[in-house]
């Protein structure tokens, strides 16, 4: 599999490496044409809340961090797949389940309870679900305990 790469004709291959480019060349490239501050890796930060539980850094890998297989080994029984894009908010869909479920949703997996982030103020308290859309698309949501509303938190690919 090839496509247009960063000029000079050359072409990405399968593995996501340019032809005849190392990876910390292509980080370089992409950054003198994006701006510094679009170009990061991402690191994971001990934190229950999904959306404090990542932060930006400099360094980026080109490898992945882990093997799918690692990773399945390292989840807790029972602990649901979290999806990679989370939304920088969270997006209000439904007052309750029976809106929810009106717009085509079927509920797949789930409840998982997260409850954090007392001692900082900033505590959340939510049951998270992995809803299947009418038309496929897979959604992660969660119903806020206190108003019973449910929201969007992140898609799956």
């Amino acid at each position: 599999m090839h496509s247009r790469g960063m000029g000079g004709g050359r072409g990405m291959r399968a593995g996501g490496v340019c032809a005849g480019i190392r990876q910390p060349q292509l980080v370089e490239r992409l950054r003198a044409r994006l701006g510094e501050h679009a170009v990061y890796g991402v690191v994971f930060v001990p934190e229950h809340r999904p959306e404090a539980a990542w932060r930006r850094v400099h360094e980026l890998r080109l490898t992945p961090a882990m093997r799918a297989g690692e990773r399945a080994e390292e989840m807790r029984m029972g602990e649901m797949p979290r999806p990679v894009w989370l939304l920088d908010e969270p997006v209000l869909l439904a007052a309750n389940l029976q809106q929810l479920c009106r717009e085509g949703s079927i509920l797949e997996q789930g409840p998982e309870r997260i409850e954090s982030g007392w001692w900082d103020g900033k505590d959340v308290t939510r049951d998270y679900y992995i809803v299947r859309q009418a038309r496929g698309a897979r959604w992660w949501v969660f119903q806020q305990r206190q108003t019973q509303c449910w929201y969007l938190h992140g898609m799956f690919a």
